[in-house]
């Protein structure tokens, strides 16, 4: 049984660079770009301990997990006889609001890898050109939004106390860097008296797209 998890945030961003590269250059049919220069991040979960009903058992997915965008270079798909490797399609955007404020917009897209876990986390950087770097910025409530966060919607899991450093703001070049940590609870036990333990997350990224 493979745990999924999907938040949405609302707020901000740490990576390294490496090479853009050809993930298959033998096969004939298709070509895959691992453009860890363009997204990359590190994912650090502990404290997990869920059940598994199908088997019967506790596991953990306790790790460190590394991710760069990966996707199909669209100028070697001709000929319709590709390959299956996993794809990372991690980006991010920009929304332009109508007061004239701009939101960053940050896509951890998960794996499509069978055998990976699935993590699914978007969250922003509101008000952009005033957000503060190299500064913490914590959040405690989870629910709707606050101040320069939204956050707390899950399909599988509750967020707690997101902290989040944005150490890079270069808008012209399209270029954030930071650190999100934030801890979790299961939808299904957060009602629980006691609650269940928290189990927490960080991620280092890096975006230069």
């Amino acid at each position: 049984m493979k745990k999924s998890i999907f938040i949405l945030l609302t707020i901000p961003l740490l990576f390294s660079n490496c090479q853009q590269e050809d993930e298959d250059p033998t096969t004939i049919s298709v070509n895959y770009i691992t453009a860890c220069n363009e997204a990359e991040y590190d994912l650090t979960i502990n404290g997990t301990n869920f059940w598994d009903s199908d088997n019967g058992v506790w596991y953990s997915i306790d790790g460190t997990y590394h991710y760069c965008r990966k996707y199909l270079d669209t100028t070697t798909t001709s000929g319709g006889n590709i390959d299956g490797e996993p794809t990372n399609l991690t980006d991010f955007e920009i929304r332009y609001n109508q007061n004239g404020t701009q939101d960053l917009l940050l896509n951890f897209k998960p794996t499509n890898d069978p055998n990976d876990i699935w993590f699914n986390l978007q969250f922003g950087v509101m008000d952009l050109l005033n957000f503060p770097i190299n500064q913490a910025v914590n959040y405690n409530t989870v629910g709707s939004p606050t101040g320069t966060a939204s956050f707390g919607f899950s399909l599988n899991e509750y967020i707690y106390n997101p902290s989040i450093i944005l150490t890079t703001k270069d808008i012209q070049n399209g270029i954030y860097e930071g650190i999100v940590s934030c801890s979790f609870i299961d939808w299904e036990d957060v009602f629980l008296t006691p609650p269940p333990i928290q189990y927490t997350s960080t991620i280092n990224f890096h975006f230069d797209m």
